[in-house]
């Protein structure tokens, strides 16, 4: 598999939603912690380098490891407990802490989110 080099910059809400200057564009992940960086260069990859972080796992490890008929996103969203979030709207987990919901409610604020 093709190692991609994936660096996050995990941001307060505030801040995020304060600079963020694409319009009708918004992806990205919250932590349980409420903070947020942009999901690059996708949800799942973005996920799959902190899920194998997490593991200490490589790339094929985590595929061997998960049912891929399943939704991988929300297998490893699940485990990590992040909220992937798109313009359109966001995907909640089971466990969402209260400071990921202020999250989500800054991010609606400034139109990073427009439904949810």
């Amino acid at each position: 598999m093709n190692e991609c080099i994936i660096e996050f910059n995990f941001m307060d809400a505030e801040t995020f939603a304060t600079t963020h200057d694409r319009i009708c564009y918004c992806e990205a992940l919250i932590k349980p912690n409420g903070m947020v960086t942009y999901a690059v260069p996708s949800h799942q990859q973005a996920l799959l380098r902190l899920y194998m972080e997490k593991y200490n796992l490589t790339e094929d490890d985590v595929w061997n490891e998960l049912n891929v008929e399943d939704s991988p996103n929300e297998i490893m969203a699940e485990d990590l407990n992040i909220v992937q979030v798109w313009y359109d709207f966001y995907v909640p987990t089971q466990n969402m802490t209260p400071e990921q919901v202020s999250s989500i409610n800054i991010l609606k604020k400034y139109k990073c989110i427009i439904r949810g």
